[in-house]
């Protein structure tokens, strides 16, 4: 692809003028120079030509039609840089336009919900130079938009932005790279000793988290290595034995009975989540280790309602005695009714 890199012409301050002496951009040669080789790449640093930008870039637009615009911006350069995607955008529509740097970074959320979005295709936070890469691969078919750290991406014309990196706070406390650390997930997960469970991102109404969740196959090994001698029932970490059991019942389900079923979970930005969810939208599964079910329990599959009104079926798995069924179609049941139902097939 033809790739075409620019920094804006907005200079700032600097103690010697710049006709004596300019510090050439460094952030989009950086980026450019961690492409795939099979790109051809435009640098271009437009301070040096704003005498006469609007010239330039036509003639530079006419002479090798970019596949791919990536505009870097900090917030005080952040109106130039939408006045030149408006100058592409007339002359290259069918361009994809990528914008970075400190204000995107920073400010994505509010340009993501601006009029300014209907010009933007991709945003990416922090660090460009895996995450450009990524993107360029994702358009040629061999990468995946939600897989990529850092980037916002529109689905259902709706910017989603992905998280800037499954294992940067693991990786922060405890000292090592991030890719140290996605190392010894791999090793996990290629051991069987635990496995993802992505997020449902499909038609989003709100914004959805985006990352994936780990779980591990034996909770109690866990528990063994954090010096967790004896959990009590009700306690948090109790809530986090069960839900992992829940996740375990429903993988060994799904395998052994060979009904391969997509599972998922659905969380909103602000916070609001359901454990598990069936395929496309067949059932939404929500764990509970209470004895007694309550409203503030059911907030997520009501929201998930809410967003997702085709849903087919809400179960909560619970710690009560005896099965019942809400007044809006929240089945509750116990966890023994929950594997007795799911083992002869009749959750999905």
């Amino acid at each position: 692809m033809n790739i075409l890199l620019m920094s804006m012409p907005d200079a700032a301050p600097v103690v010697m003028h710049e006709s004596a002496f300019h510090m050439p951009n460094l952030g989009i040669a950086g980026i450019g120079a961690n492409l795939d080789q099979h790109h051809d790449i435009t640098l271009v640093d437009l301070i040096r030509k704003r005498r006469h930008i609007g010239r330039y870039l036509r003639r530079l637009l006419k002479k090798t039609p970019p596949d791919v615009v990536g505009l870097s911006t900090m917030t005080w350069q952040y109106d130039t840089c939408i006045n030149i995607i408006r100058f592409i955008r007339r002359r290259l529509p069918g361009v994809y336009i990528v914008i970075g740097g400190y204000h995107p970074t920073l400010m994505y959320d509010e340009i993501g919900q601006s009029a300014d979005a209907d010009l933007i295709d991709f945003m990416i936070r922090g660090e460009g130079e895996t995450a450009f890469c990524r993107l360029l691969r994702a358009l040629e078919g061999t990468d995946e938009l939600n897989n990529i750290p850092g980037l916002s991406y529109k689905d259902c014309n709706q910017f989603i932005h992905n998280p800037r990196g499954h294992f940067s706070t693991i990786a922060r406390d405890c000292g090592v790279s991030s890719q140290t650390i996605k190392g010894y997930f791999q090793i996990l997960e290629d051991t069987l000793l635990g496995r993802w469970l992505p997020s449902y991102r499909k038609r989003p109404k709100r914004r959805v988290a985006a990352s994936s969740k780990f779980y591990f196959a034996d909770v109690g090994v866990v528990n063994f290595l954090a010096k967790r001698r004896h959990i009590e029932q009700g306690s948090e970490l109790f809530g986090k034995a069960f839900e992992n059991w829940c996740f375990h019942e429903l993988n060994a389900y799904n395998a052994y009975q060979e009904v391969f079923a997509e599972l998922y979970y659905w969380r909103l930005a602000g916070g609001t989540e359901v454990d598990f969810i069936v395929n496309d939208m067949q059932l939404a599964l929500e764990s509970k280790a209470v004895q007694n079910v309550s409203a503030g329990h059911l907030k997520g599959l009501r929201s998930l309602k809410t967003d997702h009104p085709t849903i087919e079926r809400r179960v909560v798995i619970c710690c009560e005695d005896q099965p019942r069924v809400t007044d809006d179609g929240i089945e509750i049941i116990p966890a023994q009714d929950f594997v007795d139902m799911l083992w002869h097939g009749d959750l999905f």
